[in-house]
């Protein structure tokens, strides 16, 4: 069983999984290597990623592969036990992140991060706690696929969409809590699965979904016999103008939610809409994005 490699300057790029499911304890990766996915998955004595001060592509912190600006956080050793605190200042969480970290109890993510890749959460079976930040707007296809210790998430405001399988398998899964009234959710029960037996009985989805009444979260619930609790009727928040995501600052954060709202990437709630409706013509543009820009610089609104 593959214990240690030495990898050569040689080498360009190393693929997803090239040293899965070994017994490599540590690995050096040469300067000019870049890598494509999780290299690393289920090995469960590696506790050193080791990157060179002049390699220009990643860095590495307690066993953990970031991109050089720390902006990306690409592989956790599947080693790590307990409670990782995702650095402040990590905006993406790359595909299949903390895949197989099959010891790993919690997950602490920043406000900072705005994505988390596809199957991020992969079969991490002791997983019992994370929470989804404020500026991220989609759970990913398979992102807490086989979660078996997973019993209660919450999905704030912000997220306007849940992909494929992004709960499938996450057989304890007692309470999902959606709070946009508007989240698009992939229409298929595997979307939200438990996939277990209980009482010698298949279960599909034993939990509940609780989110705003005649919602989406209510119609998907409905749709495929899951039971259902509602939150009430929606109010929505007043948002100080410029506000958009409602974090309580104006920043580039806001200038990001009105540009994905103007591509058709995310849909923004009434109170929202109002926040971004710099130049009043009741709809997001690239005015009103352009107007948060220079409010950032000059600290004022210019007059319509």
């Amino acid at each position: 069983m593959l214990t240690f490699v030495e990898i050569p300057d040689s080498v360009k790029t190393i693929g997803s999984g090239a040293f899965a499911m070994t017994n490599l304890s540590s690995v050096t990766l040469p300067d000019n290597t870049k890598i494509n996915g999780n290299l690393f998955y289920k090995c469960p004595n590696l506790t050193e990623i080791t990157v060179s001060d002049t390699n220009l592509n990643y860095t590495s912190e307690n066993g953990v592969l970031f991109s050089k600006d720390k902006s990306a956080l690409l592989i956790c050793n599947s080693n790590k036990t307990g409670e990782f605190i995702v650095p402040d200042g990590v905006n993406i969480i790359a595909e299949n992140a903390f895949a197989w970290c099959e010891n790993l109890t919690s997950v602490v993510i920043p406000d900072s991060v705005t994505s988390i890749g596809s199957g991020a959460f992969y079969e991490c079976y002791a997983l019992t706690s994370v929470n989804i930040p404020k500026n991220m707007t989609t759970i990913e296809t398979g992102t807490f696929l086989y979660c078996t210790s997973l019993r209660k998430i919450e999905l704030p405001e912000n997220i306007t969409k849940i992909c494929y399988q992004a709960f499938n398998n996450v057989s304890n899964l007692e309470n999902i809590i959606i709070k946009n009234p508007n989240c698009e959710i992939y229409p298929s029960k595997t979307t939200i699965f438990n996939d277990t037996f209980r009482n010698g009985k298949s279960v599909d989805y034993d939990g509940i979904i609780y989110g705003y009444e005649n919602s989406t979260a209510q119609a998907y619930a409905e749709a495929y016999g899951y039971q259902f609790e509602s939150l009430g009727e929606e109010t929505s928040p007043v948002l100080s103008l410029g506000d958009v995501n409602g974090d309580g600052a104006i920043n580039i954060m806001d200038v990001i939610k009105i540009n994905k709202a103007i591509f058709g990437k995310e849909t923004l709630n009434e109170s929202q809409l109002k926040a971004a409706d710099i130049n009043g013509n009741h709809m997001p543009d690239a005015t009103d994005s352009l107007s948060i820009m220079k409010y950032i610089i000059s600290h004022q609104f210019p007059e319509n």
